[in-house]
């Protein structure tokens, strides 16, 4: 009777965590496309080189908080644990996904690229060197993550 009882419980607390589960990726799924229309309107208001500086920042911190929720998502789809800091998320996926190809080198490399320009864009610590070409690129990539992830998770996203 006590084993029936711990079984019953046992397929509560699993009913709970994927409710949970699903309730974290769809969190971390709409934020991150968030930002990434967030950081699409900003780019489609630049007037001139004199905003720029401000803007980019806003664009790449922007971008950079979407591809870390997008890579999130994707761990906590999967079950992977990881440790919830920027370095744990990297790494985790790193693992998972980059050295085992199932990441696009594209997705990865923009990534990269964001996560090297995050400090001088959020903390102004130095002169963000991006162009305008550039900038564009990476937010067609991190859209582009955002629809695979859509077609090839579906429903567990909302």
């Amino acid at each position: 009777m006590d084993s029936d009882k711990t079984k019953e419980h046992i397929n509560d607390l699993k009913v709970e965590i994927r409710a949970d589960t699903h309730n974290s990726c769809r969190r971390h799924y709409g934020r991150a496309k968030f930002h990434v229309e967030l950081t699409e309107y900003a780019f489609g208001r630049l007037h001139g080189p004199g905003e720029l500086g401000c803007i980019y920042a806003g664009l790449i911190e922007n971008l950079y908080i979407a591809a870390e929720l997008l890579l999130e998502t994707e761990l906590i789809l999967l079950g992977i644990p990881y440790k919830d800091t920027h370095n744990g998320i990297r790494e985790a996926y790193r693992t998972k996904f980059v050295q085992s190809g199932m990441c696009t080198k594209e997705f990865w490399d923009a990534f990269n690229k964001l996560d090297g320009l995050r400090q001088k864009a959020r903390y102004l610590k130095a002169t963000l060197l991006i162009t305008e070409a550039d900038s564009k690129e990476l937010i067609d990539v991190i859209k582009k993550q955002v629809t695979y992830l859509q077609e090839h998770y579906g429903t567990k996203l909302w």
